[in-house]
């Protein structure tokens, strides 16, 4: 990216992710070149995926563009009470810390850029 490139960051809900599948999934494709015949990582299962987690409250899809292209997103969500977010944590922590709230915690599920935008 030059220093003449307008970079545009919006953010989206559920509904906005759905609106954008084909630019998400073109850019999951770049992304996850090397990964694509292994099948959890087909384009379709990862839509499903990200699909479902979208209809959840507290959803968020943040979007970068350049020229109107998608050159990546980030997405996630707020954690709900029951979550398995931190059922693998390996430090000892308080367990006040672990006690999600609807508000407290805002887990990012996905970071993905394209391979030419990175650095």
């Amino acid at each position: 990216m030059n220093a003449s490139t307008d970079l545009t960051i919006q953010r989206h809900d559920g509904q906005g992710l759905r609106e954008q599948k084909d630019d998400v999934l073109s850019v999951y494709r770049e992304a996850y070149a090397e990964r694509l015949d292994d099948p959890f990582f087909y384009p379709d299962r990862f839509w499903e995926r990200i699909e479902g987690g979208s209809q959840r409250g507290g959803f968020r899809l943040v979007t970068g563009r350049v020229n109107g292209g998608l050159v990546g997103f980030s997405l996630g969500g707020i954690l709900p009470p029951n979550t398995g977010w931190w059922r693998n944590l390996k430090s000892d922590v308080d367990a006040e810390f672990l006690r999600e709230t609807v508000s407290r915690t805002f887990g990012i599920n996905e970071l993905q850029v394209r391979p030419v935008w990175r650095r």
